[in-house]
C-alpha cells in the first residue's frame, strides 16, 4: 500500500510511505530555497511531490491513498465555536475585536471559510498531479503530529504521546495515550493558551522573527540565571491547574479571527511590562525558557501520574526546544524519551501517512534506523556541477573518508554533501559542515563566516561507542540523542576537550552515530578520532543564515563559496579553491 502524505503549510512537505515505511521525505523549502516555506502564501508545493516520486520512482496511478493533516471546515467551525464558549471569555469572542473591520458576528464563520478555502487549494493541487481520483484520508493537525512521534518510537509499551506547538486546527497542544498501535485522545490545549505563542512573543519582542528564530531565545538563555526581575513578571502570564496550561496574558485581550491569533495579540502586554525596566534581553530569554520548562514538566508529569505511562513520545514546535526536553528526560518518573527527528510541521505529513496506515492496514511502532529520506545525487550529476566553475580545483582521493578525518584533523573547516538529505531540521551528516571541537573560538569566527548569530551553540557528532566519555543521561535519550533532538549534560572531558561544541551552560546537543547509520561519515569521525584521540567534531548546518539547508550540488558549491569554508567533500570528489584564483565563479556550459 503506497500512500502520499501531503502538508501545504508552514514547512509544506511531502512524504511516501509504503506499508508504514518512509520511502522519502522531502520539505518544499530545500527546493523552492524560501525557508520553511509555507504552500498557503509561497506558492502549492508542486516540487516536493514531483520529487518524492523521483526518489521512488513512482507514478502518480500507483498511489492508494493521500492522507492530509487538516481538519474538516465544519469540525474546525464547531472547534473554534467550542473554545469560545467553553471559555466564557467575552474577549475571544472576536467580533468585538473589530480588528479587521466592521463585520460583527461575520467572523463566526472565518474558521469555515478559512479551511474551505484551505481544501479547495489542496483539491486543486492534487488535481494538478493526475491525483484527484484518488481517496484522501483527512486527519487533524495535533493528532499528526502525536502520531508522528508514536509511530516511530519503537516501543511496544504504552506510550504518553505529546505535542506542543503555535497552533493549528483551533489548538495549541494535545496529549494521547498510545496503545497496540492506536492512539486515543487524553486532553487538548486550545489555541488562545499556546506555550508556543508566548515563546514566539518573546522571540519577536527581543528582536528576532517569530516561528524562525527561537531557537536563537533558547541559546541565549543559557547566558542568564533564570531568577530575575523578568521572570518575576513573565511567570504571572502562564499557569498551570488540574492538568491544563492556561496563557493568562491573553485572557482579558481581544483576538483576531481565525486563523490570525499571533505574536502580535501578546506583543502589546509584553511592551506595557518591559519597556524602560532595562532588563537584559539575555534575562528575558531565560525567564520565558524557564516558565515554558516549568509548565510542560508539570503537564507532562501529571498526565503520568494519571496514567501510570512513563515511556514519552514528542513532537510539535515546542519540542524543537532541546532545554525543554533535556527537562522533560530528568523528570523521576520517565523512563524513556523519544522527540520525533521532524518534530515541527514538516513532521505532519509522516504522521497524516501514518494514521492512514494504522486505521487501514494497521501499524506498530517501529525504529528509524536514519532519516536520510531526502534528495540525493548521482556521481556523474555531482561532477556536472562542480566542472562549470572556474577558480576551484576537485579530485577524486582513494580513501575520501579518511582523507576528509585528516583534513578536520588539520584545521581545516570542512562542509560535507552526499547520499540522501535529511529529514527534518537538523544536518545529520550529509549536509554539513565539520571542524576540529577543540577551538572554543569556533561560535565567533565561523558564525560570522556563515553570516549567523555568534552566541548560538554548534553541536557535536559523536561515536556512539564513545557517548558515555561525552555525556550523561544517555539511558533515558539514546535514541533521540541519535537525532540530534535533545541537550545532555556533558562530562568534564567533553568540557576540556571538545569546548567548541559544550555550550556555556554545560551542555550539547550531539547526534551518536554508529556506521550501520551512515558508513562513510561514521568513518569520517573515526579517521578523526584517530588521529586526534577525540571521538566527536563539530557537526552544524551546510547552509548561509537565512537560508534552507543546501539541497543540491549547486546549493552546495554556492555556500561553500560564499562561506570562505576549507574544502567541501562532496560525494566522491574534494573540491578546494585554486591559490591562484582570487573568487571562484560559475561559468557556462
Amino acid at each position: 500500500m503506497k500512500i502520499l502524505g501531503l502538508y501545504d503549510g508552514h514547512n509544506a512537505t511531502a512524504v511516501l510511505l509504503e506499508d508504514g515505511k518512509i520511502l522519502a521525505a522531502v520539505e518544499e523549502e530545500r527546493l523552492s530555497r524560501i525557508k520553511f516555506h509555507d504552500g498557503r502564501y509561497d506558492g502549492p508545493p508542486h516540487a516536493c511531490i514531483n520529487e518524492v516520486f523521483r526518489l521512488t520512482n513512482t507514478h502518480p496511478s500507483e498511489i492508494d491513498m493521500i492522507a492530509i493533516p487538516l481538519l474538516d471546515p465544519i469540525s474546525l467551525t464547531a472547534r473554534v465555536w467550542g473554545n469560545i464558549a467553553k471559555s466564557k471569555n467575552l474577549h475571544w469572542a472576536f467580533f468585538f475585536a473589530n480588528n479587521f473591520g466592521n463585520w460583527g458576528p461575520l467572523y463566526y464563520f472565518s474558521p469555515f471559510d478559512y479551511q474551505n478555502r484551505r481544501k479547495k487549494n489542496i483539491l486543486q493541487l492534487l488535481k494538478d498531479h493526475g491525483l484527484q481520483d484518488k481517496p484522501i484520508f483527512w486527519s487533524e493537525h495535533h493528532m499528526a503530529h502525536c502520531a508522528s512521534a508514536y509511530y516511530t518510537s519503537n516501543l511496544s509499551s504504552d506510550v504518553l504521546a505529546v505535542c506542543f506547538d503555535g497552533k493549528g486546527d483551533g489548538l495549541s497542544g494535545q496529549a494521547c495515550l498510545g496503545s497496540e498501535g492506536r492512539l486515543k485522545v487524553l486532553d487538548q490545549t486550545i489555541e488562545y493558551h499556546s506555550i508556543g505563542l508566548l515563546y514566539s512573543a518573546i522571540t519577536e519582542y527581543l528582536g528576532f522573527r517569530p516561528l524562525r528564530h527561537e531557537g536563537k531565545i533558547t541559546g541565549l538563555a543559557a547566558f542568564a540565571d533564570w531568577n530575575n526581575p523578568a521572570y518575576d513578571i513573565l511567570k504571572q502570564y502562564a499557569s498551570f491547574n488540574s492538568g491544563a496550561v492556561r496563557l493568562n496574558a491573553i485572557e482579558k485581550l481581544p483576538v483576531k479571527p481565525y486563523p490570525w491569533l499571533s505574536t502580535r495579540d501578546l506583543l502589546p502586554k509584553i511592551r506595557r511590562d518591559f519597556d524602560g525596566k532595562n532588563i537584559p534581553r539575555e534575562q528575558i530569554a531565560s525567564a520565558v525558557q524557564k516558565v515554558c520548562e516549568d509548565l510542560i514538566v508539570k503537564y507532562i508529569s501529571y498526565w503520568i501520574n494519571k496514567t501510570g505511562v512513563t515511556d514519552l513520545a514528542l513532537s510539535g514546535g515546542v519540542f524543537s526546544n532541546v532545554k525543554i526536553n533535556q527537562r522533560i528526560m530528568e523528570i523521576p518518573k520517565v523512563s524513556s524519551i523519544f522527540i520525533h527527528p521532524a518534530m515541527g510541521d514538516a513532521g505532519l505529513a509522516a504522521g497524516a501517512a501514518f494514521l492512514c496506515q494504522a486505521s487501514s492496514e494497521g501499524l506498530k511502532p517501529f525504529e528509524l534506523t536514519d532519516v536520510y529520506f531526502g534528495m540525493g545525487y548521482s556521481k556523474a550529476e555531482i561532477e556536472h556541477e562542480i566542472s562549470k566553475y572556474k577558480g576551484i580545483e576537485y579530485y577524486e582521493p582513494a580513501n575520501i573518508a579518511k582523507e576528509t578525518g585528516q583534513m578536520i584533523a588539520d584545521g581545516k573547516v570542512v562542509a560535507r554533501f552526499d547520499g540522501r538529505m535529511e529529514y527534518g531540521p537538523r544536518a545529520l551528516g550529509n549536509r554539513t559542515i565539520m571542524y576540529d571541537p577543540q577551538d572554543p573560538q569556533v561560535n565567533k569566527w565561523l558564525n560570522d563566516r556563515l553570516n549567523r548569530t555568534e552566541f548560538m551553540p554548534f553541536a557535536p557528532v559523536a561515536l556512539e561507542e564513545h557517548a558515555e566519555e561525552l555525556y550523561f543521561g544517555l539511558e533515558k535519550a539514546r535514541y533521540p540523542a541519535r537525532f540530534m533532538t535533545i541537550s545532555l549534560d556533558t562530562t568534564p572531558f567533553a568540557k576540556q576537550k571538545a569546548a567548541a561544541v559544550t555550550h556555556v551552560d554545560g551542555t550539547a546537543r550531539p547526534q551518536l552515530i554508529k556506521e550501520s547509520y551512515n558508513p562513510t561519515y561514521y568513518r569520517i569521525l573515526k579517521a578523526f578520532y584517530s588521529n586526534t584521540g577525540i571521538p566527536c567534531c563539530v557537526n552544524t548546518s551546510f547552509n548561509m543564515h537565512e537560508e534552507p539547508i543546501v539541497g543540491s550540488p549547486y546549493d552546495a558549491v554556492r555556500s561553500f563559496l560564499m562561506g570562505r569554508l576549507d574544502v567541501l567533500s562532496i560525494g566522491d570528489f574534494m573540491v578546494t579553491m585554486n591559490s591562484n584564483e582570487k573568487r571562484a565563479k560559475r561559468v557556462s556550459e
